[in-house]
């Protein structure tokens, strides 16, 4: 769980990019979209963890993201389809800047390779203690550039 809340605190701070409201939310579906396929395969359907890896995968992002942007209006599911695929990159990056026990965790390459690639630049269990300050921050900032639009509206005080 504090993974998932890391990786949607960067989405928070990083959403801005994409115009609209509705394409934001999108990007931030994204950022989670790698770990909902993962654990659906998982978990629902109970397969091993050696074939629930290349959801991480950017080619398979591509796939994924393109069943997901069919959902949407045929107009939008371009627009769509790139906030899905840069949110299910931040994912993955993030993902591969973890140290997982020197095992790796992103398949970069899938299929040409099956190797698991990682930076290692933090624990997998720093994300326990990073979450809240990620959220925090993410909420602190939203605050920053949220506030001064509030009070430019008419009617404000």
């Amino acid at each position: 769980m504090p993974d998932l809340i890391t990786h949607m605190a960067a989405a928070l701070v990083l959403r801005r990019a994409f115009a609209g409201p509705r394409r934001r939310l999108v990007f931030l579906l994204g950022a989670v979209l790698p770990d909902l396929y993962f654990k659906a395969l998982h978990v629902v359907l109970h397969a091993d963890t050696w074939f629930c890896e290349p959801t991480h995968a950017p080619l398979v992002l591509v796939l994924e993201c393109a069943l997901v942007a069919m959902l949407f209006p045929a107009e939008e599911r371009r627009g769509h389809f790139a906030a899905l695929y840069a949110g299910s990159l931040l994912h993955v990056l993030m993902d591969a800047a973890k140290d997982n026990f020197g095992h790796g965790s992103v398949p970069a390459l899938f299929p040409f390779s099956l190797d698991l690639w990682e930076l290692g630049l933090y624990w997998t269990e720093d994300t326990v203690l990073v979450a809240p300050v990620a959220l925090l921050a993410a909420l602190a900032l939203e605050l920053a550039v949220l506030r001064p639009l509030l009070d430019r509206r008419p009617g404000a005080r």
